[in-house]
C-alpha cells in the first residue's frame, strides 16, 4: 500500500510537534505511575500536570500541521501563511494549554486537595465534580474538532473525491483500531507475565506500552489516514 519506513519518515516531519509532544506526554504520564493506588508527591503531580498539557497541546497542533502540509503540495515550501492562519494558530495554542491546565490540575490533585485549595470560594464537592466532567466533555469536544479540521486538509491534500476520502479514511480508522488491539493483547500478556513475578516492572512495562502507542501507533494512524492517495 506504502513504503511504510519512507512514509513514516515523512509523516513524522509533517508532524513533529504533534509527535514529540504525544510521546513527551505519555512517557511523562507513565513515569509516575504504580503498581498499586498511593498518593501522589509533589514531583509526580507536576509531571502528570505537564503530561495531560502537552497531551491537549499535541492534538491542538495536528490541524496546523495537516494545513502546512497540504499548503507545501499546492503551493510549494515557499506558501504564504495568511494572517487568520496565525490568529487561529495563536487562538488555539492559548486555548490547549489553557484546557491542558485544568485537565492536568484535575488529574493530578486529590479531591480532598482540590477542595482544601477552594474552600474558601464557596465552592464544594458537588460543583468540583461537575467542573471535572465539563472539563472532560470540552477535551473530548476539542479532540474531535482538531481531528476533524485535520482531517478536512488531508482530503484536501488527497485530491481523492469526498466520498472515497471518506471510504479510505473509514478504513484506516479501522486499520488503526485493530493495529491497536492486537499491539495492546501482546503487550498484555507478555508484560503481565513479568509482572506477576516482579512488580517493580509495571512502570517500564507500562512506559514501553504508552511510548509504542505514542511513537508508533499514532503516527501509523496518521498515516493511514492522510497518506490515502499512497
Amino acid at each position: 500500500m506504502f513504503r511504510i519506513k519512507g512514509t513514516y519518515k515523512e509523516i513524522l516531519q509533517e508532524h513533529k510537534v504533534s509527535v514529540i509532544c504525544m510521546v513527551v506526554a505519555m512517557i511523562l504520564y507513565s513515569s509516575t505511575a504504580h503498581f498499586m493506588d498511593t498518593i501522589a508527591s509533589r514531583p509526580e503531580r507536576v509531571v502528570d500536570f505537564i503530561s495531560a498539557v502537552l497531551f491537549v497541546f499535541s492534538i491542538g497542533m495536528l490541524p496546523f500541521e495537516a494545513y502546512r502540509s497540504y499548503k507545501v503540495k499546492e503551493c510549494g515550501k515557499d506558501f504564504t501563511v495568511s494572517s487568520g492562519a496565525v490568529i487561529a494558530k495563536i487562538i488555539v495554542i492559548i486555548f490547549s494549554l489553557l484546557l491542558g491546565g485544568v485537565i492536568g490540575l484535575f488529574s493530578s490533585v486529590t479531591m480532598q486537595g482540590l477542595e482544601e485549595r477552594v474552600a474558601g470560594y464557596g465552592i464544594g464537592r458537588d460543583e468540583i465534580m461537575q467542573l471535572s466532567d465539563i472539563s472532560g466533555i470540552v477535551a473530548l469536544c476539542f479532540l474531535f474538532i482538531m481531528y476533524a479540521i485535520a482531517a478536512y486538509f488531508f482530503y484536501k491534500k488527497s485530491g481523492l473525491s469526498a466520498g472515497k476520502y471518506l471510504l479510505k479514511l473509514f478504513l484506516g480508522v479501522l486499520m488503526t483500531l485493530f493495529c491497536i488491539f492486537v499491539s495492546m493483547v501482546a503487550f498484555f500478556v507478555i508484560g503481565y507475565t513479568f509482572i506477576m513475578f516482579v512488580a517493580e516492572l509495571y512502570v517500564l512495562y507500562l512506559m514501553l506500552m504508552l511510548a509504542f502507542l505514542a511513537g508508533v501507533m499514532y503516527p501509523l494512524g496518521l498515516i493511514l489516514v492522510s497518506k490515502t492517495n499512497n
